[in-house]
């Protein structure tokens, strides 16, 4: 993904003045768009045709964006704690076979 965002930023590309920011975490990348429909479906085409293995889709926020474990609230990018609604807050089962200092890593950090 390193090469895949450096060969990116390095073309004349006319879609990445409309880039504001662009932030990722391994596979997931949250972009910041400024620009027209056109250039960010551009975007997308020139995205997905560098590497085949590699498929980008896009999520278009409302009045919040969830990425990752946040909630990105438009207007002065507040943020919260976002919960898939799976959520069980489990982190590991009591009686699964790993040692207690991975059990009791949650409650500690």
């Amino acid at each position: 993904m390193k090469k895949f965002e450096q060969d990116l930023f390095s073309s004349n590309q006319d879609f990445l003045p409309c880039i504001i920011y662009w932030w990722r975490f391994v596979e997931d990348v949250i972009c910041l768009w400024n620009g027209p429909h056109q250039l960010l479906d551009s975007l997308v085409t020139y995205l997905n045709s560098r590497y085949p293995s590699i498929n980008f889709t896009i999520e278009l926020g409302g009045k919040n964006l969830n990425f990752l474990d946040l909630s990105i609230y438009k207007g002065f990018h507040e943020f919260g704690v976002y919960r898939k609604h799976t959520c069980t807050d489990v982190l590991i089962q009591g009686d699964s076979y790993c040692p207690i200092s991975h059990k009791l890593a949650g409650f500690h950090s």
